[in-house]
């Protein structure tokens, strides 16, 4: 009786691993692709099975990646349409934090005001408050802060010293 349950169960073991190499065997590739992908490999393609569920999740990831490549080539032209416009533009273009630090400024600032990007950049908002004329001083400060703290527009009109030391609105 003993060797009987012994046998079955050694047979049940057998046939429930048959069943599950059988089930996720083509899982593995499916895995291994997705980690691909997690790991920005967008080139590569799912190979898709003769088992039904396993062919669509294949054909879901080759969708997904296309959309992904599509998406990214998008942003990558837009991001290059946008540098050409911010470096080509006749005006300065700077992104400043809360804290009067700048992160960008456009090439464009050495034209303008006589100073590289660098210098813009190193010297920060001590050289940008001690250039700008000290009757425009408190409305450009006021302004400043209106546009982080109530987000409004950073519309205002002063004169700004040149590095060559005019003075230019």
């Amino acid at each position: 009786l003993w060797t009987g349950i012994v046998v079955s169960l050694l047979l049940a073991v057998i046939v429930a691993s048959a069943i599950l190499k059988r089930t996720f065997q083509p899982l593995i590739p499916l895995t291994d692709h997705a980690q691909r992908i997690a790991n920005g490999n967008y080139q590569c393609v799912a190979e898709q099975k003769n088992y039904r569920e396993v062919k669509e999740l294949a054909h879901s990831f080759n969708v997904m990646i296309e959309a992904v490549r599509a998406r990214e080539e998008a942003l990558r032209k837009s991001e290059q349409r946008y540098r050409l416009l911010i470096e080509n533009a006749p005006i300065v273009t700077w992104v400043t934090g809360s804290d009067g630090k700048t992160v960008f400024i456009s090439p464009n600032v050495e034209k303008v005001y006589g100073y590289s990007p660098e210098e813009i950049l190193q010297k920060g908002e001590e050289l940008w408050i001690g250039r700008i004329h000290p009757e425009d001083q408190n409305g450009v400060k006021e302004a400043f802060g209106l546009l982080f703290s109530q987000q409004r527009p950073f519309d205002i009109e002063y004169r700004f010293q040149r590095k060559d030391g005019h003075w230019i609105w």
